[in-house]
């Protein structure tokens, strides 16, 4: 009788514990979070460079600004770049594609907040 108590009170937790669960990135980032994208991507033979999610917290009547500058190798050519949920009222914006360097930078309306996904593509 006893086992039995605690198998149930252990298969509970497990219901419990997976309802509970943190959503996956997907969740936060699916196929209707808006995007922001540069270039071609997806053919074959790109590949991701970067992959980074950046978070800014609000603050009142500030502007907020993320600067983002990636240097690949010398044999690499930057072919796209992606952004999911760019800042609202705000501005994203990349150096042009086809070198081995690129900026990205990311900025709020004022009082505004990032919660965004930068990725970065290209061959090598």
């Amino acid at each position: 009788m006893k086992s039995f108590i605690l198998i149930a009170v252990l298969a509970a937790l497990t219901v419990c514990n997976n309802g509970a669960s943190i959503p996956e990135e997907a969740a936060l980032f699916g196929d209707d979070a808006s995007v922001y994208q540069e270039g071609s991507i997806g053919r074959l033979g790109e590949v991701l460079f970067y992959d980074r999610l950046v978070s800014l917290d609000s603050w009142p009547n500030a502007i907020k600004v993320w600067d983002l500058e990636f240097n690949g190798a010398a044999n690499t050519t930057i072919t796209g770049i992606r952004i999911y949920n760019p800042p609202v009222n705000g501005n994203a914006t990349a150096s042009p594609l086809g070198t081995n360097h690129t900026v990205v930078k990311l900025v709020t309306a004022r009082g505004g907040h990032i919660s965004s996904r930068i990725q970065i593509f290209g061959r090598l």
